[in-house]
């Protein structure tokens, strides 16, 4: 599934303060128009997750541009419910020349992204912070409990540094081998 969007302005974008029912009926309120792609994210996987049964959720997003302020553009950042599926999505990052560095995953995240209006808020408010993004989309999805997820913020990674020799051109991050 490759669910995309951009930014475009109009009398029917997204403004703050819009809530908005996701497929499976959570409410997010919008904080940040700027972040768009994990709505749409959050809906494709959701419904994924519910026609398709998967054994597990591998998200590839462009969503967490604080990826690169903390890990600049020598690591693909990750978070992960499952140390076994982070061990192989770890090695085949490595194979395919895209690093991946494992970054927290707990509680604290969730108080970020807390709405009074909403079952959950679009975003966790500062752009230079880890991002509360996945947090917010396994929320979204709906992920049955035990189900075991990544998601993999790939921005990090840059198409134009000669260290990535295999990653493909224009195809925004190189492909996993395993």
């Amino acid at each position: 599934m490759v669910p995309a969007t951009d930014n475009m302005p109009g009398g029917s974008a997204l403004r703050p303060g819009d809530i908005i029912s996701h497929v499976n009926q959570v409410t997010s309120e919008v904080v940040n128009t700027d972040a768009e792609g994990r709505l749409i994210l959050a809906d494709a996987l959701a419904y994924g997750i519910k026609s398709y049964e998967p054994d597990c959720v591998v998200d590839i997003a462009t969503l967490t541009g604080a990826v690169i302020i903390g890990l600049g553009h020598h690591y693909t950042g990750m978070v992960s419910n499952s140390d076994a599926l982070a061990q192989r999505v770890e090695s085949a990052g490595q194979d395919a020349g895209e690093p991946v560095w494992r970054l927290p995953l707990n509680e604290d995240y969730v108080k970020q992204i807390e709405s009074k209006v909403a079952d959950i808020k679009n975003t966790g408010g500062n752009p230079r912070v880890p991002s509360p993004r996945p947090r917010i989309c396994p929320n979204l999805w709906g992920t049955p409990p035990g189900s075991t997820w990544t998601s993999r913020a790939r921005p990090g990674i840059s198409l134009k540094n000669p260290i990535f020799p295999k990653a493909l051109p224009a195809s925004g991050s190189g492909p996993l081998s395993s």
